[in-house]
């Protein structure tokens, strides 16, 4: 019996070696392109993790992996788009053309980390996922929801799955270390996180998406059936049952909504579009789920105009800024969705509801109306009504900013670090030859637009242990014997330690 028993582990052991390699081909055979970014972001990273690499090399690197972040639900919908042309000619062309976007985009798409390239590339990211699910729905035949939810399964597993995985090797390396008072390399267990993810999870998530039509994988469970039906819509249905009584509350006071108003009805109302979204397969199964299908697109359009109305006011006064931009789209595309669902024919509602989801994101990133050029046209025409009001820019040398209202200092203030965070100062509309050093030094642009007397210097480490610095000024964390410093005016320092001494030069002289 012992000996049987040993045959059984060998081949159960062998079996799941087997049922690993299998498992590890048909990830590859459902997204090949997309299993070898997933290798080359988990190199990357390990790489970018040591910290120990020029600047320039580590900024090209980190590049390569954003742009291979984006190309991993692009490359997907590439392989599904040659896959339904494999009998074609035109089979090789959708993986020309996410060859060439990704490379374009590599040289053109990220000049930097800023705030534009970074939202650009999520909202493109999340653009081509919903382009994905849209396509296979329509190929298939299949509801969107069902394929949606199942999509979003398969990456609460996939997480499930991380966590327990890279748990139990974290715990395994940590008591391995503590009991034999042996310390792990630098930053290990972040590394064992990116193998797992990179190399084991993307695995098992890829090998969920099969290239053919698998009906019982879409079918909804019943714990989201009852998590919709006797959860979510009573919580929507009270809250909005709140949004109503202040409804009423503004009638009876005589005064606009404003403020944080329009964030709670956004949430709010993405959260009952998404509900609305994944309700539709089952929507006739039960009474309340009818009810509620049938009648809440109306019920929330009240608290949706309360809601626009609190954001023009916000944007009438401030104008546009991205945040605000994005803040608008979302509120359109609650509210387009909800129109869909009124008068839409019911049974594909939700590629309507796909389709403006993936039109909008692509607008709000990469049109001439996108959230960026209506940013700036907004803050720029704020700026000029405020120049033309006190002719600043005519006497900069002369003006003294605490002759203007305290409302219109602080905007100007607020307009030029706007530009100064998110884009440049180039991209203010400013009369050629303005001294844009001198406007900066006048409004204290340097110190931030809500208190210009106070400033301060945030500065975050890495395994950095707290000190106790009494009786010190300053304190500084030097990780390099040499480094060179450059200030927002253009001027560089060049800092370095020589023995004992810690030296600052200014173009060469101490």
């Amino acid at each position: 019996m012992k000996w049987q028993g040993e045959a059984f582990m060998k081949i159960n052991v062998k079996e799941r070696l087997k049922g690993a390699v299998t498992g590890y081909k048909t990830a590859f055979f459902n997204a090949p392109f997309a299993m070898i970014l997933f290798g080359i972001i988990g190199v990357l990273s390990l790489v970018l993790n040591r910290r120990d690499l020029d600047n320039e090399l580590s900024r090209s690197l980190e590049r390569i992996l954003w742009v291979c972040v984006l190309g991993v639900p692009l490359s997907v919908l590439a392989d599904r788009i040659a896959y339904s042309f494999r009998k074609k000619d035109l089979s090789l062309l959708p993986w020309l053309a996410t060859a060439v976007f990704l490379i374009l985009y590599y040289f053109f798409g990220l000049p930097d980390f800023s705030m534009k390239p970074m939202t650009r590339l999520v909202g493109l990211f999340f653009v081509f996922l919903a382009a994905y699910i849209l396509f296979q729905c329509e190929k298939w035949k299949i509801d969107h929801a069902k394929y949606t939810l199942y999509i979003l399964q398969r990456l609460f597993f996939a997480g499930i799955y991380t966590l327990v995985l890279w748990g139990g090797i974290f715990f395994t390396f940590f008591a391995f270390s503590e009991l034999m008072d042996m310390e792990l390399w630098n930053r290990a267990y972040f590394d064992i996180l990116i193998v797992v993810v990179c190399y084991i999870t993307s695995a098992y998530f890829f090998y969920g998406l099969p290239k053919e039509k698998q009906d019982p994988a879409y079918e909804i469970p019943p714990f989201i059936t009852t998590m919709l039906s006797y959860i979510l819509i009573p919580v929507i249905l009270a809250y909005t049952a709140i949004l109503y009584l202040y409804f009423i509350r503004l009638l009876i006071t005589f005064q606009w909504p404003e403020g944080i108003l329009g964030h709670l009805v956004l949430w709010y109302g993405l959260v009952s579009a998404a509900v609305m979204f994944f309700l539709k397969p089952f929507a006739e199964d039960r009474k309340i789920t009818r009810l509620f299908y049938g009648y809440f697109p109306y019920v929330i359009l009240v608290p949706l105009v309360m809601m626009f109305i609190s954001l023009g006011i916000r944007i009438r006064a401030y104008g546009f800024t991205e945040p605000r931009y994005f803040t608008v789209i979302a509120g359109a595309w609650v509210f387009l969705s909800m129109c869909l669902f009124l008068f839409n024919n019911r049974e594909r509602v939700n590629r309507g509801v796909l389709a403006a989801f993936v039109i909008l994101c692509f607008v709000s990133v990469m049109s001439p109306f996108s959230a960026y050029a209506v940013s700036v046209r907004s803050q720029n025409n704020r700026f000029r009504m405020l120049e033309e009001k006190y002719q600043f820019l005519s006497r900069i040398d002369t003006f003294n900013p605490d002759t203007m209202e305290d409302q219109d200092r602080m905007q100007v203030q607020s307009i030029l670090w706007y530009f100064e965070q998110n884009h440049s100062l180039e991209s203010l509309n400013l009369p050629k030859g303005t001294d844009k050093k001198a406007l900066r030094s006048l409004f204290q642009v340097d110190t931030g637009p809500y208190d210009p007397s106070y400033r301060y210097i945030n500065v975050t480490g890495i395994d950095t242990p707290v000190l106790d610095i009494q009786g010190y000024d300053y304190l500084l964390g030097m990780y390099a014997q040499e480094f060179t410093l450059e200030s927002k005016s253009g001027v560089s320092y060049k800092a370095q330690i020589q023995k004992t001494d810690f030296v600052i030069q200014k173009e060469g002289s101490e």
